[in-house]
């Protein structure tokens, strides 16, 4: 399985980190093979992906210190989101604009 990090940085840089050479950063949401990825920053990060998630993905949302919109969503936002993906999936990112 690959494995996708998605976080934010600083107060306005949104950032997927990958475990094969695969990173991304964005300055406004981004969509990965399809899947919409909002970021939301208010003093913590709050990350949701929405839309249809593959079945193929396994998703793990962290609440962490996200803002309460993005707690507690059945694993599909927080503060960080870890991503696995089957190891054959190509992975593309596109970025949306603000």
């Amino acid at each position: 399985m690959k494995n996708l990090y998605l976080h934010g940085a600083s107060d306005d840089c949104r950032e997927v980190s990958t475990d094969f050479n695969n990173d991304f950063e964005s300055y406004g949401d981004i969509k990965i093979n399809g899947v919409l990825v909002h970021y939301e920053y208010n003093g913590d990060w709050g990350i949701e992906l929405i839309g249809d998630i593959p079945s193929t993905w396994i998703v793990k949302g962290i609440s962490g210190n996200a803002p309460r919109g993005f707690r507690w969503k059945e694993e599909r936002a927080g503060q960080f989101i870890h991503i696995q993906i089957p190891d054959d999936e190509n992975v593309e990112y596109e970025e949306i604009e603000e």
